[in-house]
């Protein structure tokens, strides 16, 4: 279901499901899509999620480190110009997950300056997320988190 603009924590675990079966079957190509966020993510009338636009897309066993994609959803070794690994689409993935069921970011940009994401870099979880849902006004499951 959807409320407020956002899907519930169900609704976005069927999606999330949906969506996780998609990236297996990328990963069993050796493709990375490098561009995951809401914009690529359109629903069919069978209400089912299609991952779309795979302009940035590359073999995943190719080393990259060049930054490309939306920044709201970049991973920290891709922020540093590390490397783009499936680690990153994850990161990207619950970004995306997040956002689907609050209709927000947790952060405003993946910039160390960021206080919110801050806090993931320093891996101090328990305060981004008392932090987060403050600045969302909702309470998430623990499954969530």
């Amino acid at each position: 279901g959807k409320k407020n603009g956002t899907f519930t924590e169900n609704t976005g675990r069927y999606f999330a499901k949906k969506l996780l079966e998609t990236f297996r079957y990328l990963t069993q190509q050796d493709i990375l899509h490098r561009d995951i966020k809401p914009e690529n993510i359109l629903i069919d009338h069978n209400y089912q999620p299609l991952l779309v636009d795979f302009g940035f897309s590359n073999d995943r066993r190719q080393k990259e480190s060049r930054f490309i994609g939306d920044i709201r959803y970049a991973s920290p070794e891709v922020v540093k110009h590390i490397e783009y690994t499936e680690k990153s689409e994850v990161y990207s993935f619950g970004l995306l997950l997040f956002f689907i069921i609050t209709g927000k970011y947790p952060f405003g940009m993946a910039r160390v300056s960021d206080a919110n994401y801050r806090l993931l870099l320093e891996r101090k979880y328990k305060d981004f997320w008392g932090k987060v849902e403050l600045s969302i006004k909702k309470q998430l499951s623990n499954e969530f988190k």
